[in-house]
C-alpha cells in the first residue's frame, strides 16, 4: 500500500484535532456539535436552549432592578466613595389630596408629573372626559384623576 504525503498530513491533522465524546468515550472531532456515534449534543446549555437563556437573562435583570429599588449610585471620583440617591416617588396620598377640582392638567402635572396612563372620550352634550391614571411598577398605591373640558372633575386615591 501506498501512502501520498498529503495523505500522512490530513491524518495527523484529524488526529490531533479531535477530542473523546463525554457521554459514550469515543473519539470525535473537535468542532463536533453532536457525537457521531452517540447522537449526544455537546453544545453548551446556552447554545443548546436560546430562548430559555434569553428569558433567563431578562429574569436577571428584572431581579436586578427589584432589588435596587429605583435607586441610583453616585461615586465622587476625587474622594472615591459612592453613595445611594433614592428617587422619592410623587405618587403619595399627600399630593394626590393637593388635586383641587378646577385645576389645569399642567398644575396635575407639576404636583405628581406625567401620568402613568391616560385615556380619553366624549360625550354628545357633555364634551370631552380625560382619565389619568398614576401608579409606580406593581404597587397598590395609585391616584386617579378625571378631567371635564381641561379641568379636574374628580380624583381617587387607591391603596389596597
Amino acid at each position: 500500500m501506498v501512502y501520498y504525503r498529503w495523505q500522512t498530513i490530513s491524518l495527523t491533522l484529524h488526529i490531533m484535532a479531535s477530542k473523546t465524546c463525554p457521554n459514550c468515550s469515543e473519539p470525535i472531532q473537535e468542532t463536533a456539535k453532536k457525537c457521531k456515534h452517540c447522537g449526544s449534543d455537546l453544545r453548551n446549555w446556552f447554545m443548546r436552549h436560546k430562548i430559555l437563556g434569553v428569558l433567563l437573562a431578562f429574569l436577571l435583570i428584572g431581579i436586578m432592578s427589584a432589588v435596587t429599588g429605583g435607586e441610583t449610585s453616585n461615586s465622587d471620583s476625587s474622594t472615591g466613595t459612592s453613595s445611594i440617591i433614592e428617587t422619592e416617588s410623587k405618587i403619595t396620598k399627600a399630593n394626590c389630596d393637593l388635586i383641587k377640582s378646577g385645576m389645569t392638567a399642567d398644575q396635575v402635572k407639576n404636583i405628581l408629573g406625567k401620568p402613568t396612563s391616560t385615556s380619553e372620550s366624549e360625550i354628545a352634550g357633555l364634551g370631552k372626559s380625560d382619565f389619568w391614571q398614576y401608579q409606580e411598577g406593581f404597587s397598590l398605591q395609585a391616584c386617579s384623576v378625571t378631567f371635564s373640558n381641561g379641568k379636574v372633575f374628580s380624583k381617587t386615591w387607591t391603596d389596597l
